[in-house]
């Protein structure tokens, strides 16, 4: 999670994307502004990203 690191008022998550080898080999993010990105509603968008990155993963071992 970073808050206002890289620009002021600007919040983000990021989860790793593993492959088969569970190496790391892309992330998904999801950048906002930190009106909308609060700490009391953060949680509810990292389930969004972590459940995304899972689903990726998932994928790719199929292929």
């Amino acid at each position: 999670m970073s808050y206002n690191n890289f620009s002021s008022g600007i919040t983000s998550v990021a989860v790793p994307v593993k492959n088969k080898h569970k190496e790391i080999i892309a992330a998904v993010e999801l950048i906002g502004n930190e009106q909308r990105l609060r700490p009391v509603s953060i949680q509810k968008y990292l389930k969004l990203v972590i459940d995304a990155a899972a689903e990726m993963e998932t994928r790719l071992v199929g292929s």
